[in-house]
């Protein structure tokens, strides 16, 4: 008596969006990392500028004072631009993004998980080209 095969498991509406958010997530990531880079130069000159001591300088404190503060004008509106991408794919804000990319990251690997387990209980091994290659090989020698 043969039993029936289960069909494969198919993933939920949030895991087949996942490999979308998670480009979004790409996004996020890149600004972060200019908006970390950018801080770290402002804190490079305030120490600079903590530094720049005496009569001769006050020009270049007036220089670094006004760099740090475009400095400061230009974090402020990456970080405002981090709310701008999130919103450009109709979330509210960034939380809101989260909240679904880990939901969405989990369902995947639940189903990645359950493919899994499919494969290892019912599925066929997929044959790579190599070894269709090296059969084809053993059959001509052992033809010979």
């Amino acid at each position: 008596m043969k039993t029936e095969r289960p069909s494969q498991p198919k993933p939920s509406v949030l895991a087949s969006k996942y490999p979308h958010l998670k480009e979004i997530d790409s996004k996020l990531k890149d600004q972060n990392k200019a908006i970390f880079e950018r801080e770290k130069k402002r804190d490079k000159l305030k120490k600079e500028l903590s530094e720049c001591t005496g009569i001769f300088k006050d020009g270049r404190r007036r220089e670094l004072q006004q760099e740090i503060g475009n400095i400061n004008n230009q974090i402020s509106n990456m970080k405002k631009r981090l709310s701008s991408i999130v919103q450009e794919y109709s979330f509210d804000s960034v939380q809101v993004f989260y909240k679904k990319f880990n939901a969405a990251k989990k369902e995947n690997q639940d189903y990645e998980v359950a493919c899994a387990e499919y494969e290892k209980n019912y599925g066929e091994k997929v044959v790579d080209s190599k070894s269709v290659r090296n059969r084809l090989r053993q059959k001509d020698v052992g033809a010979r």
